[in-house]
């Protein structure tokens, strides 16, 4: 029997609402990477409210793609083609997700770049980008009317020549100009960036924030630039680094006059002992682990961890990278779902609630709790996740249930054994209940609790 030291206490109290529960776990790329491959069914399941077009597969979306002659005319229809970027368009929205918008290149990890180079006039840029919006919003060139929100301007202009060979006075320009431009010509869409590889860090307490963000950010107001959004990414090895960053990004937004504009965070994910090295100086084998661990048990802990705990920080998107296959994906190269699928289909079903409650026991950066409410006060769901507590049991108190009669728990474990298959069903009398379950590490708990008999209890 686990000693009290070893027992993690997490109460819950269904009569405390403390706010809306944000559905914020957007992802990258789309449902079909290949011929071969459908994620759709797997995309839906989830419902992933976002799908970024960054690093599609094939460059399904980048501006190269489109407008392959950039000598041609932008306001000719037949200066585009469209077609393998309609098809990923329509395949996100037959998921059910929205479209967040890239307007830029894939990251080029070979010697030599091919469309990482600031654009030769960043005026036309700004043109062909207008011509890609119209098609997909306005039905310009045979298109759609999508209603596209969101556009986003390049992809870390901050990492180096994988993803931008020019200065950082360059992509001030080529922000200024395609922002401007494009808040001129279509003033119904939101124009954010810069997309930074590298936001900030704490330097004895305090957040610091990159020299590139700071130019950027300076030259918006200073040139009152539009930005409808700021997007940021961000790995770690410990979940809190995230959830803490998120905070001082919401804050250094602010100091700068940001205050009403939102944080998009558009690139997140685990990476394991924060060793980057490893990927490109590791061995076969060292490398293979890498990516095992990260789309693992530990992926998927931390995974759930920093959606959960970004309930109550203000940002507002995250964009999981990424839901396809392969290398930092959450499937296999044959589409299998891994461990950190699991825990996005976890954290979907506990965003399906749409009112948080008020739940206790987290322990900063290894053991997380949320829990939500429908509005009807049909259904109750708990998730955990524990990332690194040593803890071996959990006894939960769940007080103030708005129902009268018995009550139903269901019990859905994620595991190094189990994907959220069912472990536990049970039946509880009427009013505050208690249950407990064994602990281990990396592990999700995900329960449900309804009323046997629909009955609530009278105001």
């Amino acid at each position: 029997m686990a000693s009290e030291a070893e027992t993690l206490h997490v109460n819950i109290d269904a009569s405390n609402i403390i706010g809306e529960m944000k559905a914020i776990h957007g992802s990258n790329k789309g449902p079909k990477p290949s011929g071969r491959i459908d994620l759709t069914i797997f995309h839906k399941d989830i419902g992933f409210p976002f799908l970024r077009s960054h690093d599609t597969h094939g460059g399904l979306v980048d501006i190269h793609t489109i407008f392959r002659n950039f000598h041609d005319d932008p306001n000719d229809p037949g200066s585009y083609y469209f077609t393998k970027t309609d098809d990923w368009v329509t395949s996100v929205k037959n998921t059910g997700a929205q479209v967040f918008y890239r307007l830029g290149e894939s990251i080029e990890h070979t010697e030599r770049k091919y469309h990482t180079h600031p654009p030769e006039d960043f005026q036309k840029w700004a043109d062909i980008c207008v011509g890609i919006i119209k098609h997909y919003n306005q039905g310009w060139a045979n298109g759609f009317h999508h209603n596209i929100k969101y556009w986003e301007i390049w992809n870390e202009p901050d990492l180096g020549p994988n993803m931008w060979t020019g200065s950082f006075e360059e992509y001030y320009r080529l922000y200024k100009t395609a922002a401007g431009t494009i808040k001129s010509e279509v003033p119904d869409v939101f124009i954010g960036g810069p997309a930074a590889a590298g936001v900030g860090n704490f330097k004895e307490g305090n957040f610091v924030e990159k020299p590139f963000v700071k130019g950027f950010l300076e030259h918006c107001k200073q040139y009152d630039i539009p930005l409808d959004f700021f997007s940021w990414h961000r790995y770690a090895y410990e979940p809190q680094i995230i959830v803490d960053v998120a905070a001082a990004v919401r804050q250094m937004l602010d100091k700068y006059g940001y205050e009403d504009t939102p944080s998009f965070l558009t690139e997140w994910g685990f990476a394991p002992d924060g060793n980057w090295e490893v990927l490109q100086d590791g061995t076969p084998d060292e490398k293979a682990a890498w990516f095992a661990e990260m789309s693992g048990m530990k992926g998927a802990a931390f995974a759930a961890y920093v959606l959960m705990e970004l309930q109550n920080i203000p940002v507002d998107m995250t964009h999981f990278y990424h839901a396809s296959v392969g290398n930092f994906g959450t499937f296999n190269r044959y589409g299998k779902p891994m461990k950190n699928y699991y825990a996005l289909k976890a954290f979907a079903r506990l965003a399906e609630m749409p009112l948080r409650i008020e739940s206790s026991g987290d322990i900063l950066s290894k053991f997380a709790v949320c829990s939500g409410i429908d509005r009807d006060n049909n259904k109750i769901v708990i998730l955990t996740s524990n990332f690194d507590a040593l803890q071996k049991k959990i006894i939960f108190h769940v007080q103030n249930l708005p129902w009268e009669g018995p009550i139903s728990l269901q019990l859905s474990t994620l595991s190094s054994e189990r994907n959220l298959e069912t472990v536990l069903t049970q039946e509880f009398k009427s009013g505050d209940i208690y249950f407990s379950t064994e602990l281990n590490m990396p592990e999700l708990h995900l329960f449900e609790l309804k009323s046997v008999s629909d009955k609530l209890i009278s105001d």
